[in-house]
């Protein structure tokens, strides 16, 4: 086996740093008039401008080169099927969730080491590996019995349903919404 990780990439150039601007005068007056000329009302005022060049930008630095990829690991199923995708986490609008079921399932793995010597010699590979311990499902349902209908939440109300390792489902609901109820689980559904 040789999954050994990438080669760096090469670090880019630097760009110059461009010329700074050059300003056609550096001092000059403007008069503006207003009113109609010989009328009370006829005033002239001229205002002073300057202008300073601009400084030359500078040089870019070179980039650094990558880093070299990591190794390759290894995942060991004992199994001739191949796992189905994880759907540890739910998110649902509140007034989503009577009458559903919600499906959650993950893949249970354990980090060892040594599968270098798992395989032939010369291998190269990370020495850590992952296992497939076993498949973890349950599903969440929620009955409820309160006098105001769940479908009068606001839509923006979310409830986040985590699949945990003990097979128990964790209810996240919005801060500002209080609950009081029970929970309990019967073949597999909490």
């Amino acid at each position: 086996m040789r999954a050994e990780g990438g080669r760096t990439g090469r670090a880019g150039r630097s760009g110059y740093g461009g010329e700074g601007c050059q300003c056609e005068s550096h001092h000059w007056t403007k008069t503006t008039c207003t009113g109609n000329s010989g009328s009370p009302d006829y005033s002239c005022q001229t205002e002073k401008f300057s202008c300073r060049d601009g400084k030359d930008g500078r040089d870019g630095r070179d980039g650094r080169d990558g880093n070299p990829g990591s190794l390759g690991t290894l995942a060991i199923i004992n199994s001739i099927e191949p796992l189905s995708p994880d759907q540890p986490t739910a998110t649902v609008a509140m007034s989503q969730l009577q009458g559903r079921v919600f499906p959650l399932s993950k893949n249970k793995w354990q980090t060892r080491s040594g599968a270098t010597s798992l395989l032939a010699p010369g291998s190269i590979i990370d020495n850590q590996y992952r296992e497939f311990v076993e498949r973890i499902e349950s599903s969440f349902e929620l009955v409820w019995r309160a006098p105001r209908s769940i479908t009068n939440f606001p839509e923006q109300q979310n409830v986040t349903l985590t699949l945990q390792d003990n097979r128990q489902v964790k209810v996240d609901f919005p801060e500002e919404v209080w609950l009081e109820g029970t929970t309990s689980q019967q073949e597999g559904r909490n």
